[in-house]
Parts: structure tokens; sequence; C-alpha cells
């Protein structure tokens, strides 16, 4: 039922107009309307264990904007009461404050009814505050219901009443409980995590809870606990047969799918196609080669990395020597290929690596990733030398010292 301030004067001591059949109007504007809503004589089979209710309603409306409030009341009510209304909650009770006002609630948080499209009849259903619906089962004096408070001025809405001639239009209260001797399953969710500040590489995000409404499906009202499961840059498991030991010392290779390796890790960043719509982020390309110079007005820089070295290597052991080998392909001439080592961490599996960004959260500290000093060590560099003959294995001596920390820290 509704109670109102329209028609309030002296003459009804300021009770308003009340609606007893219907639907109940919700509104905040020339005149201020709120929604009563009970159900009496609820009950479940002995020794049941409630484990969710949830309200449903048929709320009416053109409007948008604003959101419907449901307080629990406390205060009792008499909806067979001539005098029920915004001043009076029975023949010779008033409530605490018109409109079933704020001492006439209890202290549980409201639930909202939002989102509204303004397009007619729209259904909403919602959980209800499970200690206080116990609480009516357990005490039925205590259950006296709900009362609807619209938070927007001039907006309005109608809720579909018990009355109404469509079944389905009317209000819903729906308990979903265990028996005696029952016990809730535990349901768990994965999901992708994608690569981004939680997980640097990606993962499975895991969500894990009791089915409260027996379902079988696990709803984000279920939930209990969630875990991250992040994917690691890479880790060697077992004998790894590119490391081979002789004398005191050892040699190990590091070569993308050969003999079960697969960190490497590697892209060409470049400018091209920066513009506004990428933020001129341009685009990280991940193929089968990675370009480097310009051209076009264009630059390219590649990336890479060599993850997993300290699964592979003993414990303790010290590099003494370390190289790369490349395969290059060069027509243009005799060039230099200046090879820097980086500082800052980079993401291969970001959507956003390109030429500002490093991952999906963070950017260069200068455009390229050639940020001297916070991108790339600015103390030491090395270079490679291609002749102008097409395709060429070029090898350089990196620096132990470097590679060394690689192995030492990961990160």
């Amino acid at each position: 039922m509704g109670i109102t301030t329209q028609n309030a004067a002296s003459w009804n001591s300021f009770n308003g107009t009340t609606y007893k059949r219907g639907g109940y109007r919700v509104a905040n504007g020339s005149y201020q309307a709120r929604g009563l809503l009970r159900f009496d004589n609820l009950s479940l089979p002995t020794g049941a264990t409630l484990t969710r209710a949830t309200l449903t309603l048929t709320v009416g409306t053109w409007t948008t904007g604003f959101k419907i409030l449901g307080y629990y009341l406390k205060s009792t009510w008499d909806p067979t009461s001539s005098k029920l209304g915004w001043h009076n909650r029975m023949t010779s009770l008033t409530w605490i404050g018109d409109g079933a006002g704020t001492k006439n609630v209890r202290p549980n948080p409201p639930f909202a009814l939002t989102n509204f499209k303004g397009s007619g009849n729209e259904l909403r259903t919602v959980d209800l505050d499970l200690s206080v619906v116990q609480s009516w089962l357990t005490n039925p004096a205590s259950n006296q219901g709900i009362v609807f408070v619209n938070d927007s001025s001039n907006k309005s809405a109608t809720i579909l009443s018990a009355e109404d001639s469509v079944v389905a239009n009317r209000p819903m209260l729906t308990l979903t409980y265990l028996l005696s001797g029952q016990s809730l399953v535990v349901l768990t969710r994965q999901e992708p995590e994608p690569a981004g500040a939680n997980c640097l590489y990606g993962g499975t995000t895991i969500r894990t809870g009791h089915d409260s409404n027996s379902d079988g499906v696990l709803a984000d009202t279920e939930v209990e606990s969630t875990t991250l499961q992040c994917n690691a840059p890479f880790t060697q498991t077992g004998s790894y047969a590119g490391a081979t030991s002789a004398g005191n010392g050892g040699l190990a290779t590091f070569v993308g799918g050969v003999n079960g390796y697969i960190g490497t890790q590697d892209a060409s960043i470049t400018n091209q196609y920066a513009a506004a719509w990428n933020n001129y982020n341009g685009r990280a390309e991940k193929t089968e080669s990675m370009t480097v110079g310009t051209g076009a007005g264009a630059s390219w820089n590649p990336l890479i990395r060599f993850d997993g070295l300290s699964t592979v290597l003993p414990s303790g052991a010290s590099i003494t020597k370390a190289d790369l080998v490349l395969t290059a392909t060069n027509w243009s001439g005799n060039a230099v290929i200046d090879g820097y080592y980086l500082k800052a961490r980079w993401n291969p599996r970001a959507a956003n690596l390109g030429w500002l960004r490093r991952s999906d959260t963070e950017t260069w500290a200068s455009p390229g990733g050639v940020g001297a000093g916070v991108d790339v060590r600015a103390d030491k560099s090395f270079k490679l030398n291609l002749t102008p003959n097409g395709q060429q294995t070029v090898s350089v001596a990196l620096d132990p010292e470097i590679v060394q920390s690689w192995v030492t820290t990961a990160s």
C-alpha cells in the first residue's frame, strides 16, 4: 500500500491520502509518496536453515536517473486501520516522524532498486538482508516489512501491488533454505585474469562460495572468497638438455622452442600508426621477425628478454661469459645497431604495449623505451655490426655482470 502527503491538511491531521489497492506510488516532488510492503504468516519446515531471501517487484516508470531505497521497518503498523497514513501508523499511534521516517526503521543498510530505463513496467529482483528475514521467521512480531523511498526529487514510480490483475506483476518473496542434515555445496568459478596491475603476465581469478540457492551456479552474490593465480614469466621444470657441465663450470644455451625452453619474450615497438585513437601509442609487432630502424616517417625498436634463467642454472652459479646470437637480414649498406640493457620492466603480453607504454598501466620514461637511466642503463651498451649481404648471423658479447643480475633478480 502507499502513504502520501496528498491532501494532507488539518482536517485529517495531515495524514494525507492512503492507497490500499492497486499499485502504490514512490515519489518525491510536489508531494511525497512511499510504499509499505509486508509478507505476513511466514514459516519454514521445522529445523530448516534459511540460506537466501530475494524480493521480486514490478516497477512502472517513465523516468530515469533515480533509485528506490528499501528500508526494513521496526515500527508496527496496521494495514487494516482506516487511520493508516502519512502521520498515523494505526488507529491510536503515529509514526515516529511522518512518512515512516528514519526513526521507524532498523539500522540494517537499505537495498536499492536502480538502473531504470523509463520504459514502463520493469522487473527487479534484489537480495534481502538474511538476518532481518530470519528475525521475521523467528519472531513474527518483528516482521514489519519494508518502506520504499524515492531518493531523487521530481521523480516517480509505481510499484505494482498484491492486488494487480496479473499474478506475475505481484510482489514475490522467495526464501531458499536447507532442511535439517543438509549442507550447502561449495562451488568454484574460474575466470581469465588479463595481464595488468593484478597479474603482470595474466592468470586466473578463482572465486569460491556456497551455492545458497542450490541452482548449481555460483552467482556474484554467492562469492565468499576471491584469489588470483598469476602466470609466472617462465617456469622450467625437470632437466634441461641445453645446460651441460664441464669440469667446475658449465654451458647453458637458451633458444625458444629448443629443449623445452619457452622463455624468450620479444616484440618490436613502433610509432607507426600512432594517432589519437590509440593515444599515440603506435603498436607492438609480434611476428616471426622484428624490424629495427627508421623509414617512411616511423621508427621501430625491438625488445628481447630471456625469462626463467635462474630455473636452469645451478644454485650459486656465477656467469663468466654471455653471448647473444641473432639472425638478421640487411640490404641497406653497412649498418650499426645499438643495443641497450633495459631497466624498466615491460609486459610482452600487455594489450597496450607500444611506443609509449610498457604495460597496460605503465609508460616508458621516453617514447620508444630509450630513456637513459630510467628505461635503459646509461652506463653500458653494445653494438651489432651488419653487412649489406642479406641474411647473416651476428654474435655479440653481453656484460656478464648484467646477465648475472638477470639470474639473481629475475624482476
